[in-house]
């Protein structure tokens, strides 16, 4: 008996010293979980300054080539995100060249984007929107069709 009365005060012992080291350790250890860890800043996708930059590319190129525009979005394969709606940029150029098709002015070009509830063009001024619009039907059957009938 006094052999296992040993044992279990050996066991005590040891079991109680090495309780009081973990405590310590944690301690010791805490000082290097408090630091301080700098994460990257959070970005707000908000991409309003690209699609105006890109809307802006198409207005100013005088030699605006839609199928040429488009084949570089898909190979970029560039997203917008207005709010909450994420929208190639593929898709808003086939929305551009739909409604300016579709569209006989500046006013059913508008339309064409909020009877769809696309907000997007809502960003872009008056004038921006009436450049594209007459920049985009050039390229379209109806606009070579409007351009030859000037020439003639």
């Amino acid at each position: 008996m006094g052999i296992r009365r040993q044992n279990l005060l050996i066991i005590l012992v040891l079991l109680i010293g090495g309780l009081s080291v973990v405590p310590v350790y944690g301690q010791i250890n805490s000082k290097q979980e408090l630091q301080i860890i700098h994460f990257d800043t959070p970005s707000v996708v908000s991409n309003q300054l690209e699609f105006k930059n890109m809307v802006s590319k198409i207005v100013s190129n005088g030699k605006f080539r839609y199928r040429k525009t488009l084949r570089h979005s898909k190979s970029t394969n560039k997203q917008y995100e207005f709010n909450n709606i994420k929208i190639s940029e593929v898709e808003v150029l086939r929305h551009f060249k739909k409604a300016a098709r579709t569209s006989g002015t500046v006013q059913e070009f508008k339309s064409y984007f909020s009877s769809r509830n696309l907000k997007f063009i809502e960003m872009l001024d008056g004038d921006v929107i009436s450049s594209l619009y007459s920049t985009i039907r050039q390229k379209t059957f109806n606009g070579k069709l409007e351009n030859w009938q000037t020439y003639y």
